[in-house]
């Protein structure tokens, strides 16, 4: 049986010599994380679902949680204050709103994958 060896660099010429198309490496430790705001002392409860397992959640606004993530499963309950309590997802320079709840034992569920 023969052996054959192949240097990276040759890799790499062929497949760029042949048109090949080189994709992306994917985010080794992809960071996301879940802003809590609102008028300042409104408590929430709440799960987050990540492939990592599940984590329980209990705070006041304004908070914020990191998780190293590609994708995120949320659900939230507002427990009590007054005013608006909003939730946000922060993916690198990407922020996207979620929506939010303005009386307490009212529920709200979210979920955000990284592409």
């Amino acid at each position: 049986m023969k052996t054959v060896y192949v240097s990276m660099i040759t890799a790499v010429f062929v497949l760029n010599f042949c048109g090949c198309e080189t994709i992306p490496p994917i985010e080794a430790h992809p960071s996301l994380v879940i802003k809590i705001d609102g008028e300042q002392g409104q408590q929430f409860d709440g799960v987050v679902k990540t492939m990592g397992g599940d984590q329980n959640l209990k705070g006041i606004t304004p908070s914020q949680y990191s998780f190293t993530a590609r994708s995120i499963k949320a659900h939230f309950t507002k427990i009590s204050g007054e005013g608006t309590m909003s939730f946000k997802v922060r993916d690198g320079e990407n922020e996207l709103d979620f929506g939010s709840l303005t009386k307490p034992g009212t529920d709200l569920n979210f979920q955000y994958e990284k592409y």
